[in-house]
């Protein structure tokens, strides 16, 4: 499997989360129509809605609905309009596809318009798998504000890139949410790879042996890859003068997920630094670090 056929599959693995065996496809809900319990025709003469109604919410709160809703009180009934409302409501992510609006006539002039919504099943907790950097507290202080709501894929999404600034502010760069799936009870389970070390190779070095140059290097295999560290070694590296140029480049291994850090040497000496990065679809951040 490639590295975009993993980003592929990733994603397909959270937009499943709120549909068993189907991917949460966010688009326009052509099928959803206004229906009456009595004829409303305002093709001949304005309609105007007196009062609307919301059924069916128990988590979010109906104030936060009708906000969504551009057919408020005292607008001319039109059933386009409270089409793309079931929508704009739709696309919150805190509810199903099953919702419809009824507007009910009070009089000749006016109707109540009622819309009805199901929630998505309310998330109960939160398990959390593949953490050694952050703690489980530290992960929950960015989902615990998911609890209690219903399972919202745009929320969740949201969740997944701050855990991961987390990682990257601390220099764990690679580390990803790789998993996310929902038991029946309502707990949601994370799974993390944090970006482990599989190999350091050296290459470059004509001159001097790899245990003088791997005595200057911190990383190591079965350590989780940080950034800052990589840049503290090939300092050190630099400090001995020994060096025109280091060099850094990081790559997945797709059999194992661990990551091959690569240290190439220029042994002919100067003095200036370079520094290039770059990024991996599937991976996040990759390339190379120089200093010479």
């Amino acid at each position: 499997m490639n590295k975009i056929k993993q980003l592929i599959f990733i994603l397909l693995l959270i937009f499943s989360l709120f549909f068993k065996g189907s991917a949460l496809a966010v688009e326009d809900l052509g099928e959803f129509e206004a229906t009456s319990q009595t004829e409303v025709d305002n093709e001949h003469s304005a309609v105007y809605i007196k009062e609307v109604e919301v059924l069916g919410n128990n988590l979010i709160e109906t104030n936060f609905i009708i906000d969504q809703i551009y057919q408020k009180d005292g607008y001319i009934y039109d059933k386009k309009n409270v089409v793309n409302d079931l929508n704009r409501i739709y696309k919150t992510g805190f509810f199903t596809q099953k919702m419809r609006a009824l507007p009910i006539r009070i009089d000749e002039s006016n109707v109540k318009l009622r819309i009805i919504v199901e929630e998505n099943p309310a998330i109960v907790g939160f398990t959390v798998d593949g953490n050694t950097v952050l703690s489980y507290a530290e992960i929950m202080s960015v989902l615990q504000k998911l609890e209690g709501k219903p399972q919202n894929i745009i929320a969740i999404n949201d969740s997944i890139e701050q855990i991961q600034e987390m990682y990257a502010i601390r220099g764990y760069i690679l580390a990803r949410v790789t998993e996310v799936v929902d038991d029946p009870d309502g707990v949601v389970n994370f799974t993390i790879d944090e970006g482990t070390i599989g190999d350091v190779i050296v290459e470059g070095n004509h001159k001097t042996k790899d245990f003088i140059v791997k005595r200057n290097i911190l990383l190591e295999p079965g350590a989780i890859y940080n950034e800052n560290t990589t840049r503290a070694d090939i300092m050190r590296l630099m400090g001995t003068q020994a060096y025109r140029d280091v060099k850094r480049d990081i790559e997945m291994d797709p059999e194992t997920g661990h990551y091959t850090v690569k240290i190439e040497l220029d042994e002919s000496r100067t003095g200036r630094v370079s520094l290039g990065v770059g990024l991996d679809s599937a991976s996040g951040f990759f390339g190379s670090v120089g200093f010479g």
